[in-house]
């Protein structure tokens, strides 16, 4: 190969000596790779998870798109390559590392809500005698009325969970921070001091009548117990 070359212009030159002997070529930006011509490389891809038009934009953005051997689509998600070896190796690793299933974000984990009740039972609970029995609803019972359409389907899917533990006489509350919030707000609404014909053990003066005071708040073991003891019965709010 001899001639008259002007270095001052690389690329015209390569186009020129291409041209002239029949060669292919593909710089990636730190190597120029030059074959013969019958050292071209084709390839057939069918894509899973994206289109021959998004890898054609992730190309552009990445310096790979090339005028010169360009991207055959054959449909949405297959296409054709043929050029230079090295090209071709560069298109079938970027396609490999794109065409992945979308990552689903991040699940948080849920929140737990402790609330201790004062003012009345948590669990459902009889009440008179005789002919006159009947079941008085406790606070758990008197939550679920109050809730919501779209709070009642939270709590049959297992996104929303409720559990009466009496032996503190709290409600455990499982859900996203806003659902605790939101369930917490109501238990201060509806825990409110009355004049009640029974009492909650331990919670009545000597001279009859309600506690206004009510029962200590519960001690850092105490909450963490009946944390696991809602763990423990996760599974009755599963889906």
């Amino acid at each position: 190969m001899s001639g008259a070359f002007d270095f001052a212009a690389p690329q015209q030159v390569i186009e020129t000596l291409a041209a002239r002997e029949g060669l292919i070529w593909h710089s990636d930006g730190q190597v120029l790779h030059v074959y013969a011509a019958d050292e071209a490389r084709s390839s057939a891809v069918a894509l899973q998870h994206i289109s021959v038009d998004r890898l054609r934009g992730i190309m552009r953005r990445a310096g790979l798109d090339e005028p010169r051997y360009p991207l055959r689509a054959n449909g949405a998600r297959m296409f054709y390559v043929s050029g230079p070896p090295s090209y071709v190796d560069h298109i079938l690793r970027l396609t490999q590392l794109m065409d992945r299933p979308p990552r689903k974000a991040p699940e948080r984990p849920p929140a737990f809500g402790v609330v201790q009740v004062v003012n009345f039972p948590v669990e459902d609970h009889p009440h008179g005698v005789g002919t006159n029995r009947g079941l008085v609803p406790g606070m758990l019972s008197m939550i679920h009325a109050r809730l919501s359409q779209a709070q009642r389907v939270q709590l049959a899917d297992g996104r929303l969970a409720l559990l009466a533990y009496p032996d503190t006489n709290s409600v455990l509350i499982k859900g996203s921070p806003a659902q605790v919030k939101v369930i917490e707000k109501l238990l201060a609404e509806l825990d409110v001091a009355q004049v009640l014909n029974e009492t909650l053990p331990g919670q009545a003066h000597a001279g009859g009548g309600y506690s206004q005071a009510g029962p200590p708040q519960l001690t850092a073991a105490q909450y963490e117990r009946v944390q696991r003891a809602f763990l423990r019965t996760e599974r009755e709010f599963s889906p």
